[in-house]
């Protein structure tokens, strides 16, 4: 289900690797930095006359100083995955022209957008045009380097002023390449393969042609703080997983990174450069007839290969008790007494005293109620229970201890009712009753939603009788007890949060041994810790997570808990998230480590969870993983006034 909540369509996973997503952001990024005329633009116009097909919507962005222009090109219709050629109209400082002259065509596919600028500077020359799209512009003695690129086996056309003649100086990624002279300049028209080509012109500029997959690792890191980034601080690295940052000390060129397997290295970098220094590692380079360094990345594969195999199994549980709040005999005299009359919540409850969990202090996690009542003089004989807890929420009931329903939840309801019988419990009918309800609180509602109440809207019970007190709690002490370092979201109500058993350091040596495999054969609550030490080997960068798992059937909700941090909610009969990453600083790489899993299963069969952890992601990097955050994961102490 959901597990630690982050933003689907962010171009860093949840597990700290990088893909597709963050390629195609950095693209964008690396080319807004360097187009200065986009810091001023009016918008000339919209519409779909542009381009040589009504597919295509095109929108004029254009410089009022300098007259450069950005021709921002999309599909008419959004959903549309179709690949579509087209020629482009375009107004530029030579005069009216549809492009490209000398291919066929500008391709779009599918879901993307092109950008075709025009009159774009290049040191003290321009693009009159490009139908490739600008990834960078780094300029290195003096002398500009641009980089083009384009999907593979996609034609592409630029026009360069100020230049005559051009040659290929490396040309394993294009085809076709043809020199047109014009006035003013010279037209270059190709065809992108894999890789990258290299562009020489009769006035030292260069132009790197670059395929899509060679543009998602080509990296443009800056000598300079300046926030501006001026051309003449930037280098151009191709290959790594990942450039950190970049210095230049003397003749040496020091970089820091990431990169996952041996990959080629290719650095564009002022002339002066003649050594290469990678995480503190020195690269054996080359200069390329194309003034480039060459060199290759190395991965030790064994040190990668095994990595996986080093993760020690979690194992040696012990367990205890979760749930004994469903008990009648838990003393609960340390609880907040539910007594309001009134709400200022706009959706009023169906029966009363209030039992919304945020009118006594409690706003997250697992909200446990307890209400007592007497079936003297009357024939009482169930419960109806109408429990809000918002989308996949579910509950559980208890009458004197004895299990007698559950709402399972529901991916698109947020209110769970249901009618329950007490036949197969005991009820004591000259004494008090207690009737026990655990709700799984999954947050507050959005926008329009934010004032939906969290706790239990209606508890009628059938056949006569009324509740004659209510009792509520949530995480231990309310507003007044937050984590101060793993924040308010952390812990709700469940006993073993209240108590600190998921925290670093609290003495289980008397709980017995246990393990979620084998679980629990009753619709109840346990908890279960382990601690596991880590030692990740120095150098490497390595994504771990979490992969809980159950029978198929299980009615289960189960919390996981890392150096007493909550870090996934695992309930497979309404979700799907089977996988939680989890991070360095929250997880010690080079020592002990506290697993908690809190189980809850709410059918009368009960159920079990496996727990293992695997490797996400390994890189060789420059960040050290293992760094002191003995600070982030705060241990146990004492908190029995909160009980």
């Amino acid at each position: 289900m959901v597990g630690t909540s982050y933003d689907y369509s962010a171009p860093i996973s949840e597990s700290r690797t990088i893909g597709d997503k963050y390629h195609e952001t950095k693209l964008f990024g690396q080319f807004i930095r360097v187009a200065r005329d986009l810091t001023k633009v009016d918008r000339i116009n919209n519409s779909t006359d542009y381009a040589s097909t009504p597919d295509i919507f095109t929108s004029e962005l254009r410089n009022p100083d300098t007259n450069a222009a950005f021709y921002v090109t999309v599909h008419a219709s959004s959903p549309s995955t179709a690949l579509t050629p087209f020629t482009l109209k375009v107004k530029t400082s030579v005069g009216d022209l549809t492009i490209p002259q000398y291919v066929s065509e500008i391709a779009l596919d599918g879901r993307q957008s092109k950008i075709i600028v025009t009159d774009f500077k290049i040191g003290s020359e321009k693009l009159v045009y490009a139908t490739a799209e600008v990834l960078t512009v780094s300029l290195q003695d003096e002398l500009p380097i641009v980089v083009l690129w384009l999907p593979t086996g996609e034609k592409g056309e630029f026009f360069l002023t100020g230049v005559t003649e051009g040659i290929v100086t490396k040309s394993d990624g294009t085809s076709n390449t043809e020199f047109h002279p014009t006035d003013g300049g010279l037209i270059v028209s190709y065809t992108q393969l894999a890789g990258s080509s290299v562009i020489e012109f009769d006035n030292k500029y260069r132009v790197v042609l670059v395929d899509r997959s060679a543009a998602y690792y080509t990296w443009v890191p800056s000598t300079s703080s300046d926030p501006y980034t001026p051309e003449n601080s930037t280098i151009i690295v191709l290959g790594p997983y990942l450039v950190r940052s970049t210095a230049i000390e003397g003749e040496t060129l020091e970089l820091t990174g990431d990169w996952e397997e041996t990959t080629s290295l290719e650095i564009y970098a002022p002339s002066c450069i003649n050594k290469v220094v990678f995480n503190e590692k020195e690269i054996l380079v080359q200069r390329s007839a194309y003034g480039s360094l060459v060199g290759v990345l190395e991965v030790p594969a064994q040190t990668i290969t095994t990595i996986n195999f080093q993760l020690p199994a979690l194992t040696n549980w012990k367990s205890a008790d979760g749930l004994p709040e469903r008990l009648p005999n838990y003393d609960d005299s340390k609880w907040k007494i539910a007594n309001h009359n009134s709400t200022p919540n706009p959706t009023p409850p169906a029966t009363y005293p209030v039992l919304y969990a945020d009118e006594y202090g409690y706003h997250t996690g697992n909200i446990l109620w307890r209400g007592t009542f007497s079936v003297s003089n009357v024939s009482t004989t169930g419960v109806f229970l109408s429990v809000i807890g918002g989308v996949y929420s579910g509950w559980s009931a208890y009458l004197n201890g004895d299990f007698i329903g559950s709402w399972l939840g529901d991916m698109k309801i947020t209110q769970g009712e249901a009618t329950l019988s007490f036949e197969n419990a005991t009820l004591n009918s000259n004494g008090s009753n207690v009737l026990f309800v655990i709700q799984d609180n999954m947050g507050h509602d959005q926008t329009s939603g934010a004032t939906n109440p969290r706790g239990i809207f209606n508890a009628t019970l059938l056949g006569g009788g009324t509740f004659t007190e209510w009792k509520v709690q949530g995480n231990a002490g309310g507003e007044a007890n937050i984590d101060k370092v793993r924040g308010t979201y952390n812990e709700g109500g469940l006993h073993a949060e209240r108590l600190g058993w998921h925290l670093p350091g609290f003495d289980d040596s008397v709980w017995e041994t246990s393990s979620p495999e084998t679980g629990i054969t009753e619709a109840s609550a346990r908890f279960y810790r382990t601690v596991v030490p880590l030692d990740i080997p120095v150098g490497y960068d390595v994504s771990l997570g979490f992969v809980p798992g159950s029978p198929a059937g299980t009615a289960v909700r189960a919390q996981l808990y890392v150096n007493g941090y909550m870090f996934g909610k695992y309930v497979p009969h309404v979700g799907n998230q089977v996988v939680f990453p989890v991070y360095p600083g929250i997880l010690n790489y080079h020592g002990d480590n506290t697993i908690g899993l809190s189980v809850w299963t709410q059918g009368a069969e009960g159920g079990s969870v496996t727990l293992d952890w695997t490797v996400l992601g390994v890189v060789e990097s420059s960040f050290d993983p293992g760094f002191d955050a003995s600070y982030l994961r705060p241990g146990w102490s004492d908190r029995s006034e909160y009980y």
